[in-house]
């Protein structure tokens, strides 16, 4: 649940910084806290090791669009549309939702 709380902080943060313009903020952020570069230290840190092999495989998905957002967020400080960088934050998304809708924690019965 902290792993999760955690996203939805980076999430958060992503788009304040898009709202001020502040790509490159919001490309380090993004690849920091849930880009590529993040996902080893998810998987060993968290509960990476122990999802099931299509969990992770989603998890995944959302980590390489958050690397991809990164990657435009940049382009739209060089003067990029900022909307292709709502897109790809959109793409963010729809991997946590995908991933939310599908999979829920369970608590064992003592």
């Amino acid at each position: 649940m902290r792993m999760m709380r955690g996203h939805l902080e980076t999430l958060q943060d992503m788009t304040y910084l898009l709202s001020r313009h502040e790509y490159e903020k919001a490309a380090a952020v993004a690849e920091e806290g849930l880009g590529m570069s993040s996902a080893e230290m998810h998987f060993k840190m968290y509960v990476g090791k122990y999802l099931p092999r299509d969990m992770r495989a989603q998890g995944k998905r959302m980590h390489e669009a958050a690397s991809h957002f990164a990657k435009v967020a940049r382009n739209a400080a060089k003067g990029d549309a900022l909307d292709k960088a709502l897109a790809a934050m959109a793409k963010v998304v729809k991997q946590c939702v995908a991933c939310h809708s599908a999979y829920r924690v369970r608590r064992s019965e003592d």
